[in-house]
């Protein structure tokens, strides 16, 4: 418990690092909760032993120096800190997606600094805009995301555990090595085609990109890019 707490204390202290405008973060997810300890496994007769993602571990645990709670979560309350209408020294996020379940159902955009609704550039560029923040962009998933269990058999509609990761590896890839020219979106609809995680329907209805949708790699992401 200490090394988990451990290691979400230091990501929660690179959150706050200046220097840091993008995130993508891969847990467990929620609506307004990242992470967790969740340790229950199930050993399906079809599927052997795998992480069913459905008991949250609630143990307290004993120290000499006494209990220790867990805090291996990020929680979309504490990173009001960085929204540029709620706190007094904000740090507004230029890129931020959340891989995890039901992310896009609560209210995680907000508190980065990102609306919950598509905007093009003209929205950034208007000067009388309070907050007048540079042009970013919020990936989520309306759903529960999921694989099936058993390898190369997909179940329903969705994918297998290799094209579950192969979907993982291909977005960033093809938005970073086209990055003067492939938009957020577009990586993002590629990576799924290649892969083959999920179908296009399926797709559209599960995924949510908020803000500027057509954010480029490299766009805006340096101080002098944008006044």
């Amino acid at each position: 418990m200490i090394k988990r707490n451990g290691s979400w204390d230091d990501l929660r202290a690179y959150l706050q690092q200046p220097l840091f405008r993008n995130l993508y973060l891969f847990a467990h997810g929620s609506g307004f909760g990242m992470g967790g300890d969740w340790d229950n496994l199930t050993n399906d007769a079809s599927g052997g032993i795998y992480p069913n993602g459905s008991t949250y571990d609630p143990h307290i645990y004993q120290t000499a120096n006494g209990p220790i709670y867990s805090t291996a979560e990020l929680k979309s309350g504490w990173c009001y800190q960085f929204s540029p209408t709620f706190s007094d020294a904000p740090h507004p996020y230029r890129f931020v997606f959340l891989d995890g379940c039901e992310t896009a159902t609560g209210d995680w955009p907000r508190p980065f600094g990102i609306e919950p609704s598509a905007q093009q550039l003209s929205y950034y560029t208007d000067t009388n805009r309070v907050p007048y923040t540079r042009p970013s962009a919020f990936v989520g998933w309306k759903e529960m995301i999921a694989y099936s269990p058993v390898l190369h058999t997909p179940a329903g509609e969705w994918g297998d555990y290799q094209t579950y990761c192969d979907f993982r590896s291909s977005w960033m890839f093809n938005w970073q090595a086209n990055a003067q020219t492939t938009s957020l979106t577009d990586a993002l609809s590629l990576a799924r085609q290649q892969s083959g995680w999920i179908s296009s329907s399926t797709y559209q209805r599960i995924v949510a990109i908020y803000g500027y949708t057509n954010l480029r790699f490299n766009d805006y992401n340096q101080r002098s890019s944008w006044p």
